[in-house]
């Protein structure tokens, strides 16, 4: 896990210093959560930490998220890690454009869901979402 924050950090870096001459904007998010939720789902009943980058440029960004566990409780559950503390369990990476017009806003992309050490298969997702500038700001997502 490590390695993996310490490239994060540096692309952020990088991005940083050599992207913004190129209109090329960079974020990153951590999240400390006492559980991991999925569509209303607990999949993850203890402490998890939730790191994320994004990089975007003219419209189009690409994300990736990702779910390390900070406790064995779940170890033999669901995991074939003997051990997850530490370990990633699920990695999401977006693929996305958006446009953003004088009413409305659209976006299409393709989530890539992986379960390192799960067992489970790789599966994407795509999607289309649209939102209004409007009171209540109305979207919707398919």
């Amino acid at each position: 896990m490590k390695r993996c924050i310490t490239l994060a950090a540096t692309a952020l870096a990088a991005v940083g210093v050599l992207g913004a001459d190129a209109g090329i904007s960079a974020s990153a998010e951590a999240t400390l959560a006492s559980a991991y939720v999925w569509r209303g789902l607990n999949l993850v009943d203890n402490p998890v930490f939730q790191p994320s980058v994004t990089l975007g440029s003219q419209g189009w960004s690409l994300s990736a998220w990702g779910n390390v566990e900070l406790t064995n409780l779940n170890s033999g559950a669901y995991t074939i890690h003997s051990d997850p503390e530490g370990a990633f369990t699920e990695v999401d990476l977006t693929l996305e454009y958006s446009l953003d017009l004088p009413l409305v806003s659209l976006a299409a992309g393709i989530i890539d869901y992986q379960f390192p050490g799960q067992g489970l298969n790789r599966t994407q997702e795509l999607y289309v979402s649209a939102g209004l500038d409007a009171p209540f700001s109305p979207a919707a997502t398919l």
